[in-house]
């Protein structure tokens, strides 16, 4: 059975919940996963960090959190199981907010509905972070452009720390 290679990716700006976010992530990985971390203060939203680490990942699919989020139990199996159905596709899962509140609220890409934290995507070739605190809105638009319309799935796979 395939049994895809995930890399998270984690744009650090040097927070204290950077372990609190690595305890989410290192206990799920499987043999063949990485997960990296840069760790960069002069990096406007971590979108330059996010483009670099694209560069070194070697996963079959890329995941993306922020160093004050965490991804919930069980998340990295579900993302692997709905990668094993459609590989070359993007996936955007939902994440909450600590108010309740879910993003994403229906299946549109837009701003205010998409966020760094629930993207899972194939290793892009042209699609990248841009240098706006949107840039997540435009990483999901490229990859939108180079893989097709997105995979929307309703579970939550990460909850946000803010």
């Amino acid at each position: 059975m395939y049994r895809p290679r995930l890399s998270v990716i984690i744009a650090s700006s040097g927070r204290p919940t950077l372990q609190r976010t690595l305890d989410s992530v290192n206990p799920q990985l499987r043999e063949g996963d990485e997960c990296l971390v840069s760790m960069n203060l002069d990096c406007p939203w971590g979108h330059a960090a996010r483009n670099q680490l694209m560069r070194a990942a070697r996963g079959d699919a890329l995941m993306f959190i922020d160093d004050d989020d965490w991804y919930t139990p069980g998340a990295l199996e579900l993302v692997r199981a709905r990668i094993r159905l459609h590989a070359w596709k993007v996936h955007l899962f939902r994440m909450r907010y600590r108010d309740g509140r879910l993003l994403w609220a229906d299946p549109e890409v837009r701003d205010g509905n998409v966020s760094t934290q629930m993207v899972v995507t194939p290793p892009p070739l042209r699609a990248q972070w841009g240098d706006r605190y949107q840039g997540d809105l435009d990483f999901i638009r490229g990859l939108q452009a180079e893989f097709g319309e997105p995979c929307w799935h309703t579970p939550v796979i990460a909850e946000i720390g803010k």
